[in-house]
């Protein structure tokens, strides 16, 4: 693991903030996790060869400098006017920062790591920082499927096109989504609905987005602090 590119990385987010100190142990801690996550055990694959687990490890450490060299290109971005200063001092920051990195380093859909460094970047400005559900979105989205993010996604633009609380942002007719079948699609309109990101219309046939899908769907697909 490159520990220059991890220090970069958290001194971006964390430059401004005076408390020289403060920034010292984070990346203490950071570090310490990242070597944890080097020793990790993994009893579900002890049966196979070390080169094998040596791989496995490799994978993931390659994973996790991706993410954070995103991050990096990310943080340069961001308007330091829309940090939370304050949160971003808070142990609760410091677990979401160690929980996305635990996440995002087994999660094998590659394709789902710029909404993991998004997830990062948003959630300390202060925008996103009073979220009551933080820890439930993150959880959500990684056990998603790039399928369910993309059909979230999708409702999301028709509600803004629609622009209209009287009316189904998504209707049974406009499913299947081009390229996912009918049992795909249904498995995940099911899941997005059961995790309260959709509502169900009352009238008619289909789907609306509520308050918690827009601001995952805000979280994720790009960051805010700019």
């Amino acid at each position: 693991m490159d520990e220059k590119l991890i220090k970069n990385n958290v001194q971006g987010l964390y430059d401004s903030v005076p408390d020289v100190e403060l920034y010292n142990n984070i990346y203490k801690d950071l570090k310490i996790v990242f070597i944890e996550y080097m020793k990790a055990k993994f009893p579900a694959i002890a049966a196979f060869s070390v080169l094998r687990h040596n791989r496995l490890i490799k994978i993931e450490e390659d994973r996790l400098n991706r993410l954070l060299e995103d991050v990096q290109d990310k943080i340069k971005k961001v308007d330091i006017n829309k940090i939370d200063y304050d949160f971003i001092k808070k142990e609760e920051f410091a677990r979401i920062v160690f929980d996305v990195l635990d996440k995002a380093k087994s999660d094998y859909r590659e394709e789902k790591l710029k909404y993991y460094a998004n997830i990062l970047i948003n959630y300390s400005t202060i925008e996103f920082s009073g979220d009551f559900y933080k820890e439930y979105i993150i959880d959500r989205i990684a056990n998603y499927t790039i399928e369910h993010i993309l059909l979230l996604e999708k409702v999301y633009e028709k509600h803004l096109e629609l622009n209209d609380n009287n009316k189904l942002d998504y209707l049974d007719e406009d499913l299947p989504l081009e390229n996912l079948s009918k049992e795909v699609t249904d498995i995940c309109i099911n899941t997005l609905v059961a995790d309260g990101f959709l509502i169900k219309g009352f009238w008619g046939d289909g789907y609306l987005i509520n308050e918690r899908g827009i601001k995952c769907v805000k979280l994720i697909e790009g960051f805010m602090g700019m």
